[in-house]
């Protein structure tokens, strides 16, 4: 059997993060779990098609690690505005980093360049063990430890499980936690395309009557990944297009804002819904990051709500085990559950407010969206501070 004091199911962005932030602490062993044999690739010659926005308070949590320097140093493509505007009418929003004294409103990074990022300081952590390819079959829970079963028959134990094991979570399920899920009848596209011209590190979206529809900067000033919310029955049609005609499409639902588009990778796409654990936490075992909920990719925050719970959970366990607190404790773990199911609940009804309204060709709502971006676009304090929310200030 092999014991340590926390594992870790799920090797993505937030579990390898929740790892490093609680292997500050020396005197943890943690074990760091994964279906999939663990080395993220990433490739400096194309774009990975799945990137994330992070935010000021992420880029603080990468710091803290110590691996902030090995993203920089690879590639983050900030951006410095954000332009917003609907399908219906003439109402628009635009944000500029000049505006609140920032060098840019954030970061578009590619997600298999942070796990590999992640996954170099976890290979020189003294006191995480990576485990995979590991197939779990059974979790049970006793009065001393939690012990984890593999579908080869081998045991692992450790005081506390963490769940970071995403929207399928398998520690979820064995945990027998409830989770509240509805369908945003939406499915995501996701590509990268070249366009004619620079995307002057702007983050741009707009609201269609099918779903928002946004184009995020990446390095080169003529990049840009797409993420494309769209009804199921438009989505497929989408999907089957042929490349030029896939392109012609895009550019036409983006009002040609950046030119024709040259060129666009393979894509992928995934349905999207909301999920929110009824529990993040039960005696000896806490969920993180998608494990405990999933967002609608409008506002760009599942990761920075993942890496969150991250940061809370790890602070809460040293504090515990610096006072030499039973950090397994439910008492203990409900304080993070209280702190981040109710920020976390704030994130996901704004994200479903967001959603349904500028998903909605019914006039009045049309006329509503408009009459809101036009508003708050021209208050610039109201305006600022969206943007620092959205920032993580």
């Amino acid at each position: 059997m092999h014991s340590f004091d926390i594992i870790i199911v799920g090797g993505g962005i937030v579990g390898s993060a929740a790892a490093l932030l609680l292997a500050q602490n020396e005197d943890l062993s943690i074990g760091l779990i994964d279906s999939v044999a663990t080395h993220p690739t990433w490739d400096p010659h194309q774009y990975d098609s799945r990137v994330s926005a992070i935010s000021f308070a992420s880029q603080n949590i990468f710091e803290k690690i110590s691996v902030w320097e090995s993203i920089n140093n690879k590639r983050v493509s900030p951006y410095k505005k954000m332009f917003v505007w609907d399908e219906k009418g003439s109402g628009k929003i635009h944000f500029d980093c000049r505006d609140v004294q920032k060098s840019s409103l954030g970061f578009i990074i590619e997600d298999s360049l942070m796990k590999n990022s992640l996954l170099e300081i976890i290979n020189a952590s003294l006191n995480i063990s990576v485990l995979s390819p590991i197939h779990l079959q059974s979790i049970n829970v006793t009065n001393d430890k939690v012990l984890l079963t593999t579908n080869n028959n081998e045991t692992f134990s450790a005081d506390l499980l963490i769940g970071a094991d995403g929207a399928n979570s398998f520690v979820r399920e064995q945990a027998g936690i409830e989770i509240k899920t509805w369908e945003y009848h939406q499915t995501a596209i996701v590509t990268t395309v070249e366009t004619e011209k620079s995307h002057e590190s702007t983050a741009w979206q707009r609201f269609l009557k099918t779903g928002p529809l946004a184009f995020l900067p990446l390095e080169d000033p003529n990049f840009s990944s797409i993420v494309w919310s769209c009804e199921p029955t438009f989505a497929k049609k989408i999907l089957e297009l042929h490349d030029n005609d896939f392109k012609i499409q895009l550019c036409d639902a983006f009002e040609n804002m950046l030119g024709p588009i040259l060129s666009a990778t393979k894509r992928l796409h995934f349905p999207l819904r909301m999920r929110h654990a009824k529990n993040y936490v039960l005696p000896k075992i806490a969920l993180v990051g998608d494990a405990a909920h999933t967002i609608h990719p409008l506002l760009g925050q599942g990761v920075n709500m993942g890496l969150a719970d991250a940061l809370c959970l790890s602070n809460i366990i040293n504090s515990a085990f610096k006072s030499k607190r039973d950090f397994t404790n439910i008492h203990t773990l409900r304080k993070y559950e209280r702190e981040r199911r109710t920020n976390n609940f704030n994130l996901l009804a704004s994200a479903d407010i967001i959603t349904n309204l500028f998903s909605n060709d019914v006039p009045v709502a049309s006329g509503f969206r408009n009459f809101a971006l036009d508003f708050c676009n021209g208050i610039p304090i109201l305006k600022n501070a969206f943007a620092q929310y959205a920032m993580g200030n």
